[in-house]
């Protein structure tokens, strides 16, 4: 009987670990919500070759999977367009964000929250510099976000990136 107690609690902090890791209830959609933002989930991030020229911010929401792979390829994001075919666009849709360029490959783009004001997605993330070893060459971060369909209905108007910190 004790090992059949210690097999459940084992595979209970497996089960609580998994969905921390995977951004379910208890990491970035609760605190969304309890933030007063949109409930979100973030699906990929990762970089892309920058151009050493000056670039601005950029977002988007995508609607459709054909819609995303387009996006995606058109910004330089062809390793995101897997993620985003995972995407159910029936019921979600998808936030890209885009950071402007960074001098390494060792930036991390995080979202940390959604808000829609004034017909606008307003997408709040940091960019962090990793640990360990990076690439030296101009890059640009990304992230992309999963969000209930429901909860971008009023925002026609694009999106805005803003970074904090």
């Amino acid at each position: 009987m004790n090992g059949a107690r210690t097999s459940f609690a084992l595979t209970a902090a497996v089960a609580a670990a998994a969905l921390a890791i995977a951004g379910g209830p208890g990491r970035d959609g609760q605190a969304a919500r309890a933030a007063g933002g949109v409930a979100f989930r973030e699906i990929d991030h990762g970089t892309r070759p920058g151009t050493g020229k000056r670039e601005e911010l950029r977002g988007r929401v995508l609607r459709t999977e054909s819609g995303a792979s387009r996006v995606l390829r058109g910004w330089g994001l062809k390793d995101a367009i897997g993620a985003a075919k995972a995407v159910d666009y029936e019921r979600r849709s998808l936030v890209v964000a885009l950071a402007d360029s960074r001098p390494s490959t060792g930036y991390r783009l995080r979202v940390v929250r959604v808000d829609v004001r004034h017909r606008h997605v307003i997408v709040t993330a940091t960019v962090r510099r990793a640990e360990g070893i990076d690439g030296q060459a101009i890059s640009r971060p990304y992230a992309l976000v999963s969000v209930a369909r429901r909860s971008l209905a009023r925002a026609t108007r694009g999106v805005v990136v803003r970074l904090q910190g």
